[in-house]
């Protein structure tokens, strides 16, 4: 390829990108005006293969070191050669106005007047594992914000967590390739709990009165929650995570009908937007046996279940297509190290070894003796796969 079609290639490339991206936000602005929803919306086309599902989700406009740079790159070369480039025209247009789309909603909402309040951003950089914030859309609400007297809080993963990240570079370096180093977070579910009663409490009552009193507010939460936290765990994995598991302990209080209409699509959601590719998605749901079947179409590759399960009931129910992990009761490490092999042993002898992976069915408790863990690890590592007897606890 000559030099000036290999220029042209990148302008190209990226310009394309970046309508697609316009295109998709357009949509996005349309199906508000419609009633319809952009997710499904975005899910659909994408699953046609001629256009595939990258790129399709609606934001607040694109930023960063190449679309911004190329856009206009490519809109400048025509000009030179007098060729009117009107695409690439409006795709510049409606960008700038995508990245203030939502100062309107925000002044509507606080009835014009938002001198005083203080507002929290998620996300600074213009895409997500970078700290690059060269054309983000980000900073163009934060001027507009401070512009109308607002006061911010910004979050970023790597910028506010990055003692996290740094924890995880740190122990892969040392580690080395042969011991996985995990990452986690809160599923959208369990995080919202928290967020609304400020602590644990039982049945959650504050978290179900919004459920029950204003469910689009709840879901658009959710939503919130499941992109926020999606940039979290993006972050872990390029940090060197080998695998991320989400924690939904309290979504068993969740009914069936509750549990699809919203924790469900917040969890998908939020799994779809981690674009893990070949690192493993890890859920594990308490007391959840009446929603495990639904649990499985969360698009995690694994499924984690508590010690109230059978493991081979469970691997009935949802069939060979997820992996299981778990679940011993994390009390027996506090008893004989007999019984904690014993126990191993016997999860393992549920699901032959196969598709299984090995671990309590909740968090180790903190009183437990080291050397029972260490005899709970290697009962594991000993176990001969589909043809373990508990019998033979060694």
């Amino acid at each position: 390829m000559d030099e000036r079609s290999a220029e042209l290639t990148k302008y190209a490339a990226n310009s394309f990108l970046a309508t697609k991206i316009t295109f998709m936000n357009e949509i996005a602005n349309l199906c508000e005006k419609l009633g319809a929803d952009v997710d499904s919306v975005r899910k659909g086309v994408g699953t046609d293969s001629r256009i595939g599902k990258r790129f399709l989700f609606p934001g607040i406009g694109y930023g960063g070191s190449c679309f911004p740079k190329d856009v206009q790159a490519l809109v400048k070369s025509s000009t030179e050669v007098e060729y009117d480039f009107k695409i690439l025209k409006a795709v510049m247009d409606i960008n700038e106005k995508q990245k203030l789309h939502l100062i309107p909603k925000i002044k509507k909402y606080f009835k014009n007047n938002v001198k005083g309040k203080h507002f929290a951003l998620w996300g600074l950089a213009f895409k997500p594992n970078t700290d690059d914030i060269r054309e983000a859309p980000a900073l163009y609400l934060i001027d507009a914000l401070l512009n109308e007297g607002a006061t911010l809080s910004v979050f970023d993963p790597e910028q506010e967590t990055g003692f996290l990240m740094d924890a995880i570079r740190g122990l892969t370096r040392e580690l080395g390739p042969d011991v996985p180093v995990l990452g986690f977070a809160a599923a959208p579910w369990t995080l919202a709990c928290y967020m609304i009663e400020g602590h644990g409490k039982d049945g959650f009552p504050a978290a179900k009165t919004m459920l029950y009193s204003d469910p689009e507010l709840f879901r658009s939460l959710l939503n919130r929650i499941a992109r926020a936290t999606a940039r979290y765990l993006r972050a872990q994995i390029a940090a060197g995570a080998s695998a991320v598991q989400l924690f939904d302990t309290w979504v068993g209080e969740l009914t069936l009908e509750q549990y699809r209409e919203f924790a469900l699509p917040a969890t998908q959601l939020l799994i779809e937007e981690i674009g893990a590719g070949d690192t493993p998605v890890i859920l594990y749901a308490k007391a959840s046996s009446h929603l495990l079947a639904a649990a499985a179409e969360s698009g995690a590759n694994v499924l984690s279940v508590d010690w109230r399960m059978d493991l081979a009931a469970v691997r009935e129910l949802v069939g060979p297509r997820i992996a299981l992990q778990g679940n011993v009761d994390p009390c027996v490490l506090l008893g004989p190290e007999k019984a904690v092999r014993r126990a191993a042993f016997a999860a393992i002898e549920h699901t032959g070894g196969i598709g299984h992976i090995l671990n309590l069915g909740h968090g180790i408790l903190q009183q437990t003796p080291v050397e029972n863990a260490r005899a709970f690890v290697q009962a594991g590592q000993s176990a001969a796969v589909a043809d373990v007897r508990v019998e033979g606890a060694r």
